[in-house]
């Protein structure tokens, strides 16, 4: 026979004992965090330092800039000098399927170049580039701003790609200005890579997007790929 039985008076009072002294293991910072994701290029153009668009020829260079719809116009690498004297090599790829194989003139500067840079009077910027020719030569590097142009020489040996760093300073504040590389010469110059950050970068970064991130004190930040990064180091 079954019999229903009241386990606790419905009036009784509940006693709850609080004790103060004994803790355990605190929660790890480690557990809450935020998420980043590529979101209107919120990590190429927000926290990553690079200035440049397709910095490994990912796209073939081009005589102008073509129209561009959406959110965002990826700057595209053009040429300096006549169009059919840029070969997109595969023979001599650097990365990816193709380089540009630039044929060279005694009499004219050719080569390529990018727009849509946004530049800081007065701040250096820092660049390096994979280079390949046939013959030694000197690669010339134009910063060209509304004020006029900054410039570095870059004396590149004939051989195999060879990396070369170089040093930009620009002369006023601009939000178009070019980088240009270009060279007189004999013989095929190929460019495998070009980067320009400006020289107060953190390891690749932004500091004053990192000094916002830090600012939030979130334990970690989760990037696109699985990777994690302390925000507190």
């Amino acid at each position: 026979m079954l019999q229903s039985t009241s386990v606790l008076a419905q009036n009784e009072p509940l006693e709850t004992i609080i004790y103060a002294s004994e803790t355990k293991v605190p929660v790890s910072e480690y557990i809450y965090g935020q998420f980043i994701e590529h979101i209107a290029d919120i990590i190429n153009d927000g926290l990553w330092a690079e200035m440049l668009d397709d910095r490994k020829f990912y796209y073939p260079v081009l005589e102008k800039q073509p129209e561009q719809q959406g959110f965002r116009v990826m700057q595209r690498w053009l040429s300096v000098g006549p169009i059919n004297a840029i070969n997109m090599s595969e023979k001599h790829a650097y990365t990816g399927k193709l380089s540009p194989e630039i044929l060279l003139s005694s009499s004219e500067y050719r080569g390529i170049i990018q727009g849509g840079l946004a530049v800081e009077e007065g701040q250096s910027y820092n660049g390096r580039i994979v280079i390949k020719a046939e013959y030694d030569l000197n690669l010339n590097i134009f910063l060209s701003t509304e004020s006029g142009i900054d410039k570095e020489t870059i004396a590149i040996s004939a051989g195999d790609y060879q990396t070369y760093e170089f040093s930009i300073t620009a002369g006023t504040d601009d939000t178009d200005a070019r980088l240009r590389i270009s060279a007189k010469g004999e013989g095929s110059l190929w460019i495998g890579a070009v980067s320009l950050m400006p020289a107060d970068n953190l390891e690749g970064f932004r500091p004053e997007i990192i000094t916002l991130l830090k600012s939030l004190n979130s334990g970690v930040y989760r990037f696109p790929g699985g990777n994690f990064v302390s925000a507190h180091e």
